[in-house]
């Protein structure tokens, strides 16, 4: 995942014995340095795309860093209120994200997730618990699970995709990466993934094959 990768990096360093040593060529030819975060960052809870002063800081640091990709997680959460119930799609809140990534210039990384209440029969008597996206904590309001019609999910991204292309045009979306789901979170792989993968990919295609999609990594 390259909007991680710089935190790995990171990481390793910081696990590197006080002991280590390291030597340094000076006379050694230079190489351009390689500015990773260019190519894409993490912002984070979709939702907070909403709030003007994100909107505001991100353009800051699209000015500053000059990166040109964007990723968050749960842009179908019930927070963000794309399907508050069955055969009711809402897009306020993801046009205020979208809008002002756009109008950045900016290409985002789609990520497909999570499952919306609406697609998951789950914590009600005689139901599956529900298990939500970081254990429903930092106000994250998606479910960590399949839904129980990949059917109904592959109308979903279809509705999503069709809203994204009409409102920013198909060059311009054809340019954006579309995820499917985030790292396997309660989706494991090969089964059921591959079942929501292939339920996602039919429904971005629907609406054009020229719409990326890939997963579960990013890029």
């Amino acid at each position: 995942n390259p909007c991680h990768n710089e935190m790995l990096v990171l990481t390793a360093l910081l696990a590197v014995s006080p002991n280590t040593k390291a030597s340094v060529d000076l006379l050694a030819a230079a190489e351009p340095f390689a500015k990773n975060w260019q190519r894409c960052v993490g912002s984070g809870h979709m939702l907070l795309g909403t709030r003007a002063d994100w909107q505001s800081q991100l353009a800051l640091a699209v000015n500053e860093l000059g990166f040109g990709a964007i990723r968050g997680h749960g842009l179908l959460d019930d927070d963000m209120g794309v399907l508050p119930a069955k055969g009711r799609l809402e897009f306020y809140n993801v046009d205020q994200v979208f809008d002002a990534v756009h109008a950045l210039r900016l290409r985002p990384v789609v990520e497909l997730s999570f499952t919306p209440a609406a697609l998951v029969a789950c914590g009600k008597a005689g139901e599956q618990p529900c298990d939500y996206a970081f254990g429903g904590s930092g106000a994250y309001k998606g479910l960590a699970m399949p839904p129980d019609s990949f059917a109904e999910w592959e109308g979903l991204v279809a509705s999503v995709a069709e809203h994204l292309v009409g409102r920013y045009g198909l060059d311009a979306v054809s340019e954006w990466h579309f995820e499917v789901w985030n790292e396997l979170w309660g989706v494991p792989f090969p089964e059921p993934y591959m079942r929501l993968y292939n339920a996602s990919a039919r429904g971005l295609k629907s609406v054009s094959p020229r719409l990326r999609v890939g997963g579960p990594a990013t890029m």
